[in-house]
C-alpha cells in the first residue's frame, strides 16, 4: 500500500509540473527508484555520471544479467523489425517522446550557452523535483526562438499540433544598453565564443589601405563583433522555411527591422543573464542621459543600416550567388547609366528637367546599360602590346630635343673618324621613332608607293651606275665608291670603259658599268651570267651573287682584295650607304652582308618591317591605318589612353554597346590616321588619338540629341565645347598629330548620329532623325572615299595644314616633316 501511495503521489506531481511548465520547454520527470534503505532521491543527469548511491554495484550485475538472458532469446521477426523501425522513422514508436523530450532539453541547454544562464527563478525548471512533493508553481517564460536551430520547426515547435500565433510580449525599455554584469558575467554567453584568429601583418595592412582608400576609419567598431570569413555566395535570411546553419555573429546588419523587433520579443531581458541580441542594435542618434526618447526610435536602426539589410515583407532574398558583392560590383557593374548625363555629365553637374512627358519617360527607362567588353579588351591590349614593345627595343632618350651622340668609328678610308649620330628624344618615355616604324606605326611610305623618295631612289642609283672599285696600294682592302671619294695617291680606282672593259657573255660588245668590288659575272657561278639570262651591262640590275667560282686566284685587282664596305641601311627614309660594319652599327642601320651594291638591297622594306612587300618597288602596308590604334609612344602615353578610356569609352560604351561602339573607335582611328598619312607622310605616330576624339564627338552627339530632356542643355554646351576646344589648342604643341585629332572628331561625329542610340520626341521627331542617319551615312562613305582617292590615286600636298598641328612661335620650335630634313 506504501508504494502504491508512493506511486500516485509521484504521478500527480509530474502531471501537475508539466502543466505548468514554459511553452517551449518539455520536462521529463523520470518515476522515483527504491534502494535498500527505502527512500529515492531524482539525481541530474550530470550527477548520476559522477555520483555513487546505495546499491548501485547490485543494479549494474542485474541489468548484467538481463542482457545475459536476452542475447539467447529469440530474435523479432522481420516483420516486427519493419514496424518497428518504419515507427520510429515517421517517430510514432515508443522511445520517440523520450528522445524528442532530450532534444528540447538539449535546445534550451544551447540557448542558454547562447545567450546566457538562465536566471535563478528560472534554473530549477531543467531539473525535475528533489523529493517527492510537489513543485512550486513556476512563472511562465517568454517564447524562446532559436535562430541557428535547423528548420522551422525546431524554431516554431508549436506549429505542428496547432496554427501558429503571435507570441505578444513587451519590449525592453532600452534594447540598445546593456548592463555591465552581462558583459562581465562568466557564464555570458559573450565569455564562450571562440578565441578570434589573429591577422597577419599583410592582412592588416592590407585592410588599413582598403578603409584609406574607401574612407571609412581604419579602426573597427567599439561593439564586440565577430568577422565572418568572407562567402562566394549570399547568407541566407533565418527566416525562411528551409532553415539552414550558419556562423554565429553579433552583426546587426544580418536581421531586419521586423526581425529585430521579434528578437527582442522572444528574448526578454528579464530571463537570461547576459544580453540579447537586441543589445547590439545601438540607435544611430541615442538620447541624451535623462532625456525623452521617442517612442520606436530606439527600435528603428539607422537608415545605413536598414539598407544592408533584407526586407521581410517583399521577396526573399535569392541564394547561391557565386560572386563576392565587391567582386562583382568592381567586375561587372551594372549600375544603371542614364541618357545625357553620364560621367562627364555627372561633371558637368547636368541635370534632367522637372517636367518629362511620360513618352520620354518610358523611353528614358527602356535604356539598358551593357557590359563594358570591349574596353576592357582594348585596355588589356594597349598594356600588354606597350610593355612587349618596351622590353623588346628599350627606351629612346627622353626629352624635347634632338639627342646628339659622337665617337671615333673605322670608316671606308680605313681609318678612325669622329662621327655623331643625331636622334629624335622621346618625352612620352618609349621606344624610337624607328622602333615605332618597325613595330606598325603610320608611316606613309610604308604603305604607299612615294613619288619623292622614288625620286631619291632614282638619284642614288645614277650614281651608282658610276661608280666603281677603289682598291688600296698597299692590299689593306677594296670599297665600292665615286671617284672623287678614291684617293689618287693612296689607291688605284678600277673603272670599265668601252675600251678596258671586258666582253658579254655570249654576246656582241663588251661592258662599260663596272667594275664592282667582289662581284664579276664572269667569276660568278650562282646565278651564272650566259645564255639567255645574260647580265645587263648596267650594275644597278645585277643580282646577287651567292657563289663564286674562284676566289683570290682570278688575277683580278677588283676580286682578290678584301673587301671593307657592304650596303647599310640608315634612318626612316630608305637612305643607304656603302660603308663599314661598325659605322653601321653606330649608326643604328640596317648591314647587308650578302650584297656589294645598294641597288641590291630594299632599304624602305627593310626600315618598315612587319610582313614584306609584294613587290619591293611598291610599298603595300595598308594595314597600319588600324595597327597603330593599338601602339603607343610610350608609358605616358598609355597613361593617358588608359584612363580616357576607362571614363569616357567606358561611359559610352555603358549606353551603346560593345558593337556599335567598337564600330565608331575604329572608323574614327582610321579616318584620322589616313588623314595624317595624306597631310603629314613623313612623321610617324602611333596611338589611338583619332579614335579618342571620335568618342568626344559622341558626347557631343548625346548631348544635341538629348537637348529637350536636360536642364539648360546650352550651359552643358559651352561647358563640353571648352574641353574641346582645350585639347585642340594642346594638339598646336610639336609632337602631338592635330590632323588625326581633326578628322578623328569629324569622322565620329557622323558616325554617331548614325549608330548611337538617341530619344523621340513625337512623329515627326522620329522621322527626322532616321533622315539623319542616312544622311549622316552618306557624308562619312563621302569623306572617307575622298581621303582614299587623295592618298592613292591623285595624291595632294597642302602644306599649308601642318600649321594645325603645329605654329611656329619660333624658328626652331616646329620639328621639320618633309623629304629634305634628315636627322642621320
Amino acid at each position: 500500500m506504501a508504494s502504491e501511495e508512493q506511486l500516485n503521489g509521484g504521478s500527480q506531481s509530474d502531471s501537475r509540473l508539466q502543466t505548468r511548465k514554459p511553452p517551449s520547454l518539455v520536462i521529463n520527470i523520470p518515476p522515483p527508484e527504491e534502494d535498500k534503505g527505502g527512500s529515492s532521491k531524482l539525481l541530474r543527469p550530470s550527477l548520476k555520471k559522477s555520483g555513487s548511491r546505495p546499491g548501485s554495484r547490485e543494479g549494474q550485475s542485474d541489468s548484467d544479467a538481463q542482457e545475459r538472458r536476452g542475447a539467447f532469446q529469440r530474435q523479432s521477426s522481420l516483420s516486427q523489425s519493419i514496424r518497428r523501425g518504419t515507427a520510429q522513422w515517421f517517430g510514432v514508436g515508443s522511445d520517440c517522446e523520450s528522445k524528442q523530450q532530450e532534444w528540447q532539453r538539449k535546445s534550451v541547454r544551447h540557448c542558454s550557452q547562447r545567450y546566457g544562464k538562465l536566471k535563478a527563478q528560472y534554473r530549477d525548471l531543467e531539473l525535475p523535483s528533489q523529493d517527492g512533493q510537489e513543485s512550486p508553481a513556476p512563472c511562465k517564460l517568454p517564447k524562446i526562438v532559436d535562430p541557428l536551430a535547423r528548420g522551422r520547426a525546431f524554431r516554431y515547435p508549436d506549429e505542428t499540433d496547432q496554427p501558429r500565433t503571435p507570441h505578444h510580449t513587451q519590449p525592453p525599455q532600452t534594447p540598445g544598453v546593456t548592463s555591465l554584469s552581462s558583459f562581465t558575467s562568466v557564464r555570458s554567453g559573450y565569455a564562450r565564443l571562440p578565441a578570434r584568429k589573429r591577422e597577419s601583418v599583410a592582412q592588416m595592412s592590407f585592410r588599413a589601405a582598403a578603409s584609406i582608400f574607401k574612407g571609412r576609419p581604419v579602426l573597427s567598431s567599439s561593439l564586440p563583433k565577430r568577422s565572418l570569413p568572407r562567402r562566394s555566395f549570399a547568407r541566407p535570411s533565418w527566416l525562411e522555411e528551409d532553415g539552414v546553419d550558419a556562423a554565429d555573429t553579433f552583426d546587426s546588419s544580418f536581421f531586419s527591422k521586423m526581425d529585430m523587433h521579434e528578437e527582442m520579443c522572444s528574448m526578454a531581458d528579464d530571463v537570461f543573464e547576459s544580453p540579447p541580441l537586441s543589445a547590439s542594435y545601438v540607435p544611430p542618434h541615442p538620447a541624451p542621459f535623462g532625456g525623452d526618447m521617442q517612442p520606436g526610435e530606439s527600435l528603428q536602426p539607422s537608415l545605413k543600416d536598414a539598407s544592408k539589410t533584407p526586407a521581410v515583407g517583399g521577396s526573399p532574398p535569392r541564394r547561391g550567388r557565386r560572386i563576392a558583392s565587391q567582386v562583382k560590383h568592381f567586375a561587372f557593374d551594372k549600375k544603371r547609366r542614364q541618357y545625357g548625363l553620364g560621367v562627364v555629365g555627372k561633371w558637368m553637374n547636368r541635370t534632367y528637367r522637372r517636367s518629362l512627358s511620360s513618352t520620354v519617360q518610358k523611353q528614358l527607362e527602356d535604356f539598358n546599360s551593357h557590359r563594358p567588353y570591349f574596353t576592357y579588351w582594348i585596355t588589356f591590349v594597349h598594356i600588354l602590346v606597350t610593355l612587349l614593345a618596351i622590353g623588346t627595343y628599350g627606351i629612346a632618350p627622353v626629352g624635347f630635343a634632338q639627342h646628339v651622340s659622337s665617337d671615333l668609328v673605322l670608316r671606308n678610308k680605313g681609318v678612325y673618324e669622329s662621327v655623331k649620330y643625331i636622334q629624335q628624344e622621346n618625352f612620352w618615355i618609349g621606344p624610337s621613332s624607328d622602333s615605332l616604324i618597325h613595330l606598325g606605326a603610320k608611316f606613309s611610305p610604308c604603305i604607299r608607293r612615294d613619288e619623292q623618295i622614288a625620286a631619291l631612289i632614282e638619284k642614288a642609283k645614277e650614281r651608282e651606275r658610276g661608280s666603281g672599285c677603289c682598291v688600296q696600294n698597299d692590299n689593306s682592302g677594296c670599297v665600292q665608291t665615286l671617284p672623287d671619294d678614291c684617293s689618287e695617291t693612296l689607291a688605284s680606282f678600277e673603272k670599265w670603259t668601252e675600251k678596258t672593259g671586258p666582253p658579254m657573255e655570249g654576246a656582241e660588245g663588251v661592258r662599260s658599268s663596272g667594275a664592282v668590288c667582289h662581284q664579276d659575272p664572269r667569276t660568278c657561278e650562282e646565278p651564272a651570267s650566259a645564255v639567255p639570262h645574260i647580265w645587263p651591262d648596267d650594275i644597278t640590275r645585277w643580282p646577287i651573287c651567292t657563289y663564286q667560282g674562284k676566289n683570290n686566284h682570278t688575277g683580278l685587282k677588283h676580286m682578290d682584295c678584301a673587301i671593307k664596305g657592304r650596303p647599310c641601311c640608315i634612318g626612316t627614309k630608305g637612305r643607304c650607304d656603302i660603308t663599314t660594319r661598325e659605322y653601321c652599327t653606330f649608326m643604328q642601320g640596317y648591314f647587308h652582308e650578302e650584297a656589294t651594291l645598294c641597288s641590291q638591297v630594299h632599304c624602305l622594306d627593310k626600315v618598315c618591317g612587319l610582313l614584306p612587300f609584294l613587290n619591293p618597288d611598291f610599298p603595300d602596308q595598308f594595314y597600319r591605318l588600324w595597327l597603330s590604334l593599338f601602339l603607343h609612344a610610350g608609358v605616358i602615353h598609355l597613361a593617358v589612353s588608359v584612363v580616357f578610356q576607362m571614363t569616357v569609352l567606358r561611359d559610352l560604351e555603358k549606353l551603346a554597346g560593345w558593337l556599335r561602339i567598337s564600330i565608331i573607335y575604329i572608323l574614327s582611328g582610321i579616318t584620322g590616321n589616313l588623314a595624317s598619312a595624306l597631310f603629314l607622310p613623313y612623321r610617324a605616330e602611333v596611338g589611338p588619338a583619332g579614335s579618342q576624339f571620335g568618342l568626344l564627338a559622341c558626347l557631343f552627339v548625346e548631348l544635341i540629341q538629348g537637348w529637350q530632356i536636360l536642364e539648360k542643355p546650352w550651359k552643358a554646351f559651352c561647358k563640353l565645347l571648352g574641353v574641346v576646344l582645350f585639347l585642340f589648342l594642346c594638339g598646336l604643341l610639336p609632337w602631338i598629330d592635330n590632323i588625326a585629332h581633326i578628322f578623328g572628331f569629324l569622322s565620329g561625329l557622323l558616325l554617331s548620329f548614325a549608330f548611337l542610340p538617341y530619344i523621340t520626341f513625337g512623329t515627326s521627331d522620329k522621322y527626322r532623325k532616321r533622315a539623319l542617319i542616312l544622311l549622316t551615312l552618306v557624308a562619312f562613305l563621302g569623306l572617307f572615299s575622298s581621303l582614299i582617292i587623295w592618298f592613292y590615286i591623285h595624291p595632294i600636298h597642302w602644306h599649308w595644314l601642318e600649321h594645325l598641328t603645329c605654329l611656329p612661335f619660333t624658328s626652331k620650335f616646329c620639328e621639320k616633316y618633309d623629304i629634305d630634313h634628315v636627322l642621320h
